[in-house]
């Protein structure tokens, strides 16, 4: 089941690793416009040529990289954040049906058995129905109790109430 934290904790740095691959590809062209002289002779002082050539590098691939890496990055964050919220939004309206199905329908069922079971302990004129009728009412109520409780923590009423958050 997602949770909150599974929202937080999964979520995807587009603007982070945009900066991470800018970082290295700087990096990476200034090794090879150092190496380069090495390589073939050139003029002029090594290493500001290699930062001009570096910098214009990374300006040129900047937005290619924007467009092509954290764009798609975002836009697939931003969906997989719809689709965790939907989920559990999902979640929360099956405990919710839950808590209502176990409430009306076996609640019911449970208040009607402890009437009848009433009327059975106040009509008969036998100690040993009354007794056992009296024992089932017993159970019957633990039940009926139990059922609540459980329907209550599958959706507390705080949460219809006041709302996720608040509560």
């Amino acid at each position: 089941m997602p949770t909150r934290q599974n929202l937080e904790l999964g979520r995807i740095r587009p603007l982070r690793l945009f900066v991470i691959i800018l970082i290295l590809l700087f990096s990476i062209e200034v090794l090879v416009m150092l190496v380069l002289p090495y390589l073939l002779p050139i003029s002029g002082t090594k290493l500001a040529e290699a930062l001009v050539d570096a910098c214009l590098l990374t300006g040129v691939l900047a937005p290619l990289l924007w467009y092509l890496i954290v764009k798609p990055l975002q836009k697939l964050a931003a969906t997989r954040q719809r689709l965790l919220a939907f989920a559990l939004s999902a979640q929360e309206d099956e405990r919710g049906r839950i808590a209502r199905d176990l409430h009306d329908s076996l609640g019911q069922a449970l208040t009607g058995l402890m009437i009848g079971l009433r009327t059975i302990e106040g009509s008969s004129q036998e100690e040993a129905v009354q007794l056992q009728a009296r024992e089932l009412r017993r159970i019957g109520s633990e039940m009926h109790d139990e059922v609540r409780r459980l329907a209550r923590g599958l959706r507390p009423a705080v949460l219809d109430d006041l709302g996720l958050v608040p509560a």
